[in-house]
């Protein structure tokens, strides 16, 4: 029973706003006193109690509109090849326009990662994007596959120049992964730039509870979660 409950509270729309309040409250405390081992508990306590009131007074009428989108989409039929047709077809694309991005890495300084990828890029970004198309305007594939094909696409256009810069660009990925160093050992940095805060106060969240990398939680964290949510938010809201 309990674990039914908790599986409830489980979904993006849920842990979104639950990173939101993290971003938010870890950024508040990082600005007024620190991000060491109390200023972190805090921020995740104040988040988790926020969290819950929130979703548990929406949690109702989340679920009434859940149940009425399964409801509909147990209506949809489609042929299972054309399915296999059109998922196959968008993912290697995927993997082949990935793939072009690889093979143009580049440790030169660059001025724009397209002084290096080749033209015919283009040609299969456009064919991947029209498969995106027939994928999202296709009324019998439920609303599931369409968030994450489209989240796909998103990871891979914001990573762009991640792939091709075998470095970094420009001076400021070194100087933020500094930063996070340095507030992963000590607590703070000074000055506290108010811009930054909610990036790293999450950052910092998940280094010290999920153990995750410095390097990778500065490369990743904006493109992956961008391109895991703001899917769900479109397909859903727009």
């Amino acid at each position: 029973m309990i674990s039914k409950k908790l599986v409830n509270y489980l979904n993006l729309e849920a842990l979104s706003l639950f990173l939101s309040l993290l971003a938010i409250s870890g950024a508040l405390i990082y600005y007024f006193y620190s991000l060491n081992a109390l200023g972190l508990s805090l921020a995740i306590i104040l988040s988790l109690g926020t969290w819950f009131l929130l979703v548990k007074h929406t949690k109702q009428t989340i679920n009434k509109a859940h149940e009425a989108e399964l409801n509909l989409e147990k209506d949809k039929k489609l042929n299972i090849f054309k399915k296999i047709l059109i998922k196959s077809s968008y993912l290697i694309l995927w993997l082949t326009t990935g793939l072009i991005l690889f093979r143009s890495q580049s440790a030169r300084p660059l001025i724009s990662p397209w002084e290096v990828v080749p033209d015919y890029f283009w040609l299969v970004f456009i064919l991947l994007s029209a498969a995106l198309i027939m994928v999202l305007i296709n009324p019998n594939l439920k609303r599931r596959p369409k968030i994450i094909f489209l989240s796909l696409h998103y990871l891979l256009s914001f990573s762009v120049a991640l792939i091709v810069y075998k470095i970094n660009y420009g001076f400021d990925p070194f100087i933020h992964q500094a930063t996070l160093e340095l507030i992963a050992k000590t607590g703070a940095v000074y000055p506290k730039p108010p811009y930054y805060l909610g990036e790293y106060s999450l950052s910092i969240f998940f280094n010290k509870v999920f153990g995750s990398s410095i390097y990778w939680l500065n490369r990743l964290i904006v493109p992956v979660l961008a391109a895991v949510f703001l899917p769900s938010f479109l397909l859903k809201y727009l």
